[in-house]
Parts: C-alpha cells; structure tokens; sequence
C-alpha cells in the first residue's frame, strides 16, 4: 500500500477504535484491519501489467 493509503487506514482504525457503543460488525472490522498487511510483490504484477499493455 502506499504511504497516503497506509496513513488513511491508521486514521481509519483509530476513529473506530475511538467510537462508543461499536457494533459487531465493527468489532470485526477492528480486528482485520489490525492484523492485516500487505504481501503483494510487485515481481508477480509485472507479467500481468505487460500482458494488460500488450
């Protein structure tokens, strides 16, 4: 992700984390974006950004 993405997240999860009376569905929400990351390597996007080009 990139810097001004990672930076909305964290803005994000601590609004949440911030809000009384959370839902379950935001519980959840607190949970998965709390332990999530990214493990995309952009080595295994580029055959696919040449096919899309070609």
């Amino acid at each position: 992700m990139s810097a001004p993405s990672r930076l909305m997240m964290k803005v994000f999860i601590k609004t949440l984390k911030a809000k009384k009376d959370k839902s379950e569905a935001d519980e959840e929400m607190i949970r998965m974006i709390s332990g999530s990351y990214d493990i995309s390597d952009r080595k295994h996007i580029e055959p696919i950004l040449e096919c899309l080009r070609s």
